[in-house]
């Protein structure tokens, strides 16, 4: 076996991992933890997340839909509160602060406010815009809160007690206690508030379910008397009836204002499931321990959805008393209380193991008292298949279940688009092809996404020149924005046209950022996409730029001549010529086309020659002033000042040299004062001093 090398190291958990794939380009690398229902989708080159979401560690026990039904809110065994999106099916929020079971939730009317009830006894407030618990709710006796209720105003909040059966009557603002209800003679199950007035409606294995007036001083207002153990109870929007559900699997409708019932369903029989390993009887006969343990009205008020200790969900039209639909939950074997009958040829040994009804087998009961969730006395345990709570959406177009697999919603409205979407006879790929050659873009890109093939609509998108991205973005209808942002993301994911997508996006916003702002929940996912691209893009061109950092410095350095300054400009160095060379020039300066000093002398050079030509003149002058300084007696130190000396051949001109290696010539019979590299006139030579010295001595004499 070749040597292995280990790129990266990822710790996920301190569980098994359940199970674990790559994606098919290989960037990323999807984790699973079954214990924990942990899921993760790892980029291990940019080591980040792309995805991380956990449910809930020992199972869903309630639920509730936010007004407006985009949210749902679960809370679990493990004390955590988790909060949904309905439309991409990804939690974005969880609250840990219950130290115990979450047994009851409910959203406030407004929706900013989850509340929740727990077995640690203490009932709290979450706030929906800063995502914390800002109010915590306690009973003066230390008990297990069962059930949860708020009035339509939002203010007050009431908690049932398992153990003392009292309600708690608590105010929102203050968290104060106000009130405690007694009169209940068994455990209180459920607690409902009327949506139209401030009447509290409580069910109770007493075989009672009573109203009560929170803000009046009286006990209760009304008893509804049952054959059995209530165990669920809820009230139709419109607030006229209410419906409640018994150990019996009977559903009873009661008139509100006259305390009457309406009509009755017997609904045991739609109960039929499987049977719990163990249990000798048939999934037909057996209706023990089979009930509704949860009701929810219609947003119409016309059917209710029941769901209990069975793997089925009923729905029934409350008018008529008949069953509507039945829903199986679940198939699966490895789970109890599922039907495992399997068509087998009779005589097989399995038909006859299963079918055991021997007086051993029903008389063995080692089960322990009060197990609900399965016997842990066994040394195999098998979670029992049931629903604990079902309800309809506020919109009415879908409901939840949570069951013990999970959260399970049922809609009527399809997450997906038709496929191919709004087509029509006349589109086609010449037809598209034709548009986009008559530059009719807004058209074909039209056309290209209700064809719904991605070739069409990548070579659509690509041929929009980029001056027309901003008009064809500006006249796009909004039914395919939705459309076109999730397939630019696509498309920026692989192209190299990153100006190109960059153009698109930000025309987009600009242009349908209001839209966007209206429709925040759906347009989530999609933009979700575009962030993580644009985030992974911007890090790939930071990174390219550091990695070429200096590369760039050497580059930009090495394009400056070699004797440039750190201004970019060239030094010149100013050399004086040797004999040799002046007489070389000044040769070439004669002889060039019959040109003398003052054609071809630069303009530089002029002013230098008129100063010397004054110069010369007052020589005389000077020598004449000096002769009469001598005769006067008038002695003046040889040094003092010395005569210039006219020469009778040219002066030695100086040759100009940049350090590039560049020379500048400069000829003729004078030459201008140039200075040397320290700023200075260059100095004459020691012999040409001497000589001055002594013509001046000659002449005192």
């Amino acid at each position: 076996m070749p040597d292995q090398t280990t790129i990266h190291e990822l710790s996920v958990a301190n569980t098994p991992v359940s199970s674990l794939t790559f994606n098919k380009g290989g960037e990323w690398l999807g984790v699973a933890c079954k214990r924990f229902g942990q899921l993760l989708v790892w980029e291990w080159q940019s080591e980040t997340y792309v995805l991380k979401q956990q449910g809930h560690s020992y199972g869903m026990s309630c639920m509730a839909y936010s007004p407006n039904g985009k949210l749902i809110a679960t809370g679990g065994r493990d004390g955590k509160i988790k909060v949904w999106n309905t439309n991409s099916g990804f939690c974005f929020v969880t609250f840990s602060d219950h130290q115990g079971p979450v047994t009851s939730l409910t959203f406030s009317q407004n929706g900013n406010v989850i509340l929740s009830a727990g077995q640690d006894g203490t009932t709290r407030a979450f706030d929906m815009t800063r995502y914390k618990n800002f109010r915590t709710m306690v009973p003066p006796q230390r008990t297990q809160i069962s059930a949860l209720a708020a009035d339509p105003s939002g203010e007050i909040i009431v908690g049932s007690s398992l153990d003392n059966y009292e309600i708690y009557v608590w105010s929102l603002q203050t968290g104060n206690l106000l009130d405690i209800l007694a009169g209940h003679e068994g455990p209180i199950s459920c607690l409902s508030f009327s949506p139209i007035r401030s009447v509290l409606f409580s069910s109770s294995w007493d075989k009672t379910a009573r109203s009560w007036d929170v803000f009046e001083n009286k006990p209760y207002r009304d008893i509804l008397q049952h054959n059995s153990d209530v165990l669920t109870l809820a009230i139709r929007p419109d607030g006229k009836e209410l419906c409640t559900s018994d150990m019996t699997g009977t559903f009873t409708f009661w008139h509100i204002d006259s305390s009457s019932i309406v009509g009755l369903i017997e609904a045991k029989k739609d109960l039929g499931g499987g049977r719990v390993e163990g249990n000798p009887r048939l999934p037909t006969t057996n209706t023990e321990n089979q009930y509704f343990t949860s009701v929810s009205y219609s947003a119409d008020g016309t059917c209710v959805i029941a769901g209990g200790n069975t793997n089925i969900v009923c729905i029934y039209q409350v008018a008529q008393r008949v069953l509507v639909k039945r829903f199986l939950i679940s198939k699966n074997f490895s789970l109890d209380n599922i039907s495992r009958r399997r068509e087998e040829p009779k005589g097989s040994i399995s038909h006859y193991l299963e079918e055991d009804t021997s007086e051993r087998s029903i008389l063995a009961d080692h089960s322990l008292p009060g197990v609900k969730t399965g016997d842990f006395s066994k040394r195999n345990v098998k979670p029992i298949m049931k629903t604990e709570a079902v309800t309809f959406s506020p919109t009415g177009r879908s409901f939840g279940a949570v069951t013990v697999e999970g959260l399970l919603i049922y809609s009527l409205d399809s997450n997906y688009n038709f496929d191919p979407f709004e087509l029509e006879m006349n589109i086609t790929t010449d037809a598209i092809e034709t548009a986009l050659q008559e530059g009719e873009y807004l058209k074909s890109l039209l056309m290209s996404f209700k064809l719904n093939e991605k070739p069409i609509i990548k070579k659509v998108y690509e041929n929009i020149p980029y001056s027309q991205i901003k008009l064809v973005v500006e006249n796009v209808p909004t039914t395919y924005l939705a459309r076109l942002v999730g397939f630019v993301a696509q498309h920026m994911e692989t192209s190299p046209h990153l100006e190109f997508d960059l153009c698109w996006v930000t025309s987009i916003l600009n242009f349908h950022g209001p839209f966007f702002s209206s429709q925040p929940v759906a347009m989530f996912p999609t933009f979700r996409q575009l962030q993580k691209v644009l985030t992974r893009q911007r890090d790939d061109v930071v990174k390219l730029s550091e990695d070429n950092s200096f590369t760039l410095d050497f580059v930009c350095h090495a394009a400056k001549p070699k004797d440039a300054n750190a201004n970019g400009d060239v030094e010149i160095k100013m050399e004086p010529m040797d004999d040799d060379d002046m007489k070389d020039e000044a040769m070439e300066s004669e002889d060039a086309d019959g040109q003398g000093f003052d054609e071809w002398i630069t303009p530089d050079v002029v002013p230098a020659k008129e100063i010397l030509e004054e110069e010369i003149a007052s020589v005389p002058k000077r020598v004449a002033n000096d002769r009469n300084g001598n005769q006067n007696g008038n002695d003046q130190d040889d040094d003092d000042d010395e005569p210039i000396e006219i020469a009778s051949k040219p002066a030695p001109s100086t040759k100009m040299t940049s350090k590039n290696g560049a020379h500048s010539k400069m000829g003729g019979k004078v030459i201008k004062k140039i200075k040397t590299e320290n700023g200075n006139a260059p100095s004459p030579s020691p012999a040409k001093t001497s000589k001055a010295k002594n013509k001046k001595k000659q002449s005192s004499s």
